[in-house]
């Protein structure tokens, strides 16, 4: 049994564009990266590390590393083992369950991007 559908992969499209015009010598940290379906797309970049806090299954791609924490806990435990400088961070649609993800993010990776889709915007 699995919650992935046709509206759940919709999200999926952030990654795609992130994929192409991010720079295929960079590592991919995605924040939050539940099923990581979106991996995929980043199969031909340096690597891909997903972070998540959920037990869930998730796709394994020959450049993909997986580590089951909070974003803070990443950020805290690590980050600093991380020698590469070539990171691109993101952070998209993370529920701020345990800590300002957002501030997080952009205070610990010089290049990021996060989203969080405002209830208030209808053109979705």
């Amino acid at each position: 049994m699995c919650d992935i559908d046709g509206d759940f992969l919709g999200f999926t499209e952030i990654y795609s564009r992130l994929a192409e015009i991010v720079p295929k010598g960079r590592i991919i940290v995605d924040l939050g990266c539940a099923y990581a379906p979106q991996a995929v797309y980043f199969t031909e970049h340096k690597k891909y590390i997903g972070v998540d806090i959920s037990d869930c299954p998730k796709v394994n791609t020959n450049n993909s590393e997986y580590h089951k924490m909070t974003i803070k806990e990443f950020v805290e435990k690590e980050l600093p083992k991380i020698k590469d400088e070539n990171l691109f961070a993101i952070c998209s649609y993370v529920p701020p369950w345990h800590d300002d993800n957002e501030k997080l993010v952009r205070e610990n990776f010089r290049y990021c991007f996060v989203y969080y889709p405002d209830s208030r915007d209808n053109s979705t």
